[in-house]
């Protein structure tokens, strides 16, 4: 007889699946599909009843075919109340006899999707939206004054983009303190316009064009406006074939930098211009990096206060690779869906956990989970082609997988979802821009210029994004 025994955490009840019993295999192993004899975690433990393996899962692997002695993972069951498996409630072999024991300490909560919210705390969801992440600070400071930033209160975030800079501080729920330090941090790096680093290459081209500085900085700290682009992009009165041919060249090729970068070309309509937004449009990556940010989270960011918390933590990332949505979670898990097949692709229906080996140049690891989780914010708030992106190699199986995530807005802007996914009844969701966009008026818009439509285009498809998440 295979003698085996596993002790239990906890129980989480899983739709389609039964019970999940999440615990640590103290002795020998156990394989699927057996059939177990399961004790309560009296003094004198009682049998409760014989039970059936429908399905096991290893810690930072996922489903596996059998669990060894001091392994962490869950072991699935049908037909029995949740409610009878407790902490410390044993699991033996059919037939086995439990011992006494002493409660088992877990370093780290068993990351799983599947883990049903059971604190009956709030969820927080903070939105990206570069510049206006200093509504997202305002609200939060508001929320701490009422006493709702508060380990009591909150169990769980989830961010995307720039509100993935703000959670990590907010996830110390030190109340009015952590938002106070966020608000601070936000604001002194936006005053010294030192929220990010200009790539070497940039720099070049900027010190030999300097008129090309204020409308490349304006648009990567978020103060271009409408007339902005009226004034720097579309000059109406400075218009022939050429640069119109310019323009829309640089529109296609280069997407935001072209749009900036040919409206410069027929703004001035000079060789000087258009080489040197040539020149910007073969910038490889991204036109600037996170290092200021990344600098004062090293400095500000408590990792003792956020284990302390007891927050669930979900940074959303998006794969470049694949265009699928993935979260890293407090522990510096990465939790994407499983890949079926090549012909099937991904499989949505379930994301499981997969152990990080490295994120950009950083190597994760259990004691350097504060630099990882770091990178993970700065990875989750790269919006594409402005901030760099990261590579991340993580686990898959025995496998060791290598893709590149960036912006988590671009995919799940406002993270809902995967508060709701979580189990999370109550969730307070900071938008940073209205669900209605901007009213635009049909008979002006006959007399509009292209830029104008086509920033009306982009309100509307960010407006789509933000409605597609709260209708969650």
């Amino acid at each position: 007889m295979n003698a085996f025994r596993f002790v239990v955490k906890e129980s989480i009840s899983v739709t389609g699946k039964g019970v999940a019993a999440v615990g640590h295999v103290t002795h020998g192993e156990i394989s699927v599909h057996q059939t177990i004899s399961l004790f309560d975690n009296s003094d004198a433990p009682q049998e409760i009843g014989q039970f059936f393996i429908t399905q096991l899962e290893k810690f930072g692997e996922g489903i596996v075919e059998q669990l060894k002695v001091d392994d962490e993972g869950a072991i699935f069951l049908r037909g029995i109340d949740r409610d009878l498996i407790r902490r410390d409630t044993q699991v033996v072999e059919e037939g086995g006899q439990p011992i006494k024991i002493r409660p088992v300490e877990f370093d780290m909560d068993f990351p799983m999707l599947w883990k049903q919210a059971s604190d009956k705390k709030m969820g927080l969801a903070l939105q990206g939206g570069g510049v206006k992440g200093a509504f997202t600070v305002g609200a939060l400071s508001l929320l701490a004054d009422a006493g709702f930033i508060t380990p009591e209160k909150v169990g769980h975030i989830a961010s995307a983009s720039t509100g993935s800079l703000t959670s990590l501080l907010v996830a110390e729920l030190q109340g009015s303190v952590s938002a106070q330090k966020a608000r601070n941090e936000y604001f002194r790096l936006m005053e010294s316009r030192q929220m990010f680093d200009l790539k070497p290459e940039v720099k070049r081209i900027i010190q030999r064009t300097p008129i090309l500085e204020e409308p490349i900085m304006g648009f990567l700290e978020g103060r271009s406006s409408e007339r902005d682009f009226e004034e720097l992009v579309i000059d109406e009165f400075v218009v022939d074939a050429k640069t119109i041919g310019l323009t829309l060249a640089g529109l296609v090729a280069g997407g935001p930098y072209g749009l900036i970068g040919a409206g410069l070309g027929l703004y001035l309509n000079t060789d000087e211009v258009k080489e040197a937004v040539q020149d910007l449009l073969k910038v490889k990556g991204s036109l600037a990096r996170l290092n200021p940010v990344r600098a004062r989270l090293k400095a500000t960011f408590n990792i003792q206060r956020l284990k302390e918390s007891g927050v669930t933590l979900r940074l959303a990332v998006v794969s470049a690779d694949t265009g699928v949505v993935g979260y890293i979670n407090e522990n510096g898990f990465l939790l994407y869906p499983e890949v079926k097949d090549e012909s099937e692709g991904h499989d949505w229906s379930q994301l499981t956990v997969h152990p990080i080996k490295s994120i950009g140049q950083v190597k994760a690891s259990p004691i350097n989970l504060k630099n990882t989780l770091i990178e993970a914010a700065l990875t989750s708030g790269a919006f594409p082609g402005i901030f760099e992106p990261k590579k991340i190699k993580f686990k898959r199986g025995k496998n060791e997988v290598e893709e590149v995530f960036y912006d988590g807005g671009i995919r799940e802007n406002q993270p809902i979802q995967i508060l709701v996914q979580q189990g999370v009844n109550e969730i307070i969701a900071i938008y940073n821009s209205p669900l209605k966009s901007a009213d635009f008026s049909h008979k002006k818009a006959k007399n509009t210029t292209w830029s104008a439509l086509v920033k009306r285009s982009m309100d509307l498809t960010f407006e789509e994004v933000a409605r597609t998440d709260s209708s969650y």
